[in-house]
């Protein structure tokens, strides 16, 4: 009688066939579970957070703007004051500023002239960012495939602070000299990444 030789890597015990599906069970369940707590853990959301709006964590693998807090609206075409709660901060350096859409053809400038004052303070009242100014003197940062500007003062007095996990602040933006046309802006804060 002629012998299968059987595969070195083949093992020598044989399954049966329920053996082998609850195997494959098991490792679907733990590799569904490893996913999960993966997936948690760099989601794009923190609960930590309180305040205003929503802080979107794009996980510790993002290479900039890890932590964005989208605070809410203002409207840059008239005079206005809104205030906005940070409550449950990660502890880590923000930028305060203006994210805005792209203005229609031939308006941006109108926009540069909008004159802005923008301030951030601790529950104790203390002042953590303070900036005014037409915002032609601000930094404008925009990604290489168009979309949104990021307006923010680097200049100093600048517009970035380190955060203290349990503290409450309030932001203040202020609109002083309106835009002459309406542009979506929100009043966003970001924080590095890992570059």
């Amino acid at each position: 009688m002629h012998q299968v030789s059987r595969h070195p890597l083949q093992p020598k015990a044989s399954f049966s066939r329920s053996t082998v599906a609850r195997m494959a069970t098991r490792s679907s369940v733990v590799a569904l579970l490893f996913v999960s707590a993966c997936c948690a853990s760099c989601s794009g959301s923190t609960t930590a957070y309180t305040g205003d709006g929503r802080l979107v964590d794009h996980g510790p693998t993002a290479a900039n703007d890890r932590y964005v807090v989208e605070a809410g609206t203002i409207d840059l075409s008239q005079r206005t004051t809104k205030t906005f709660l940070l409550k449950g901060l990660p502890s880590v350096n923000f930028v305060a500023g203006l994210q805005v859409h792209s203005a229609p053809e031939g308006n941006n400038e109108s926009l540069r002239y909008a004159d802005v004052e923008m301030e951030i303070k601790d529950h104790s009242g203390a002042q953590v960012v303070h900036v005014a100014g037409p915002l032609r003197n601000w930094t404008w940062s925009s990604s290489l495939h168009g979309g949104p500007s990021f307006i923010y003062e680097r200049a100093p007095p600048d517009s970035f602070f380190l955060a203290a996990r349990d503290a409450v602040y309030e932001l203040t933006v202020t609109v002083r000299t309106p835009s002459s046309f309406t542009i979506p802006a929100s009043v966003v804060l970001k924080s590095g990444g890992w570059k």
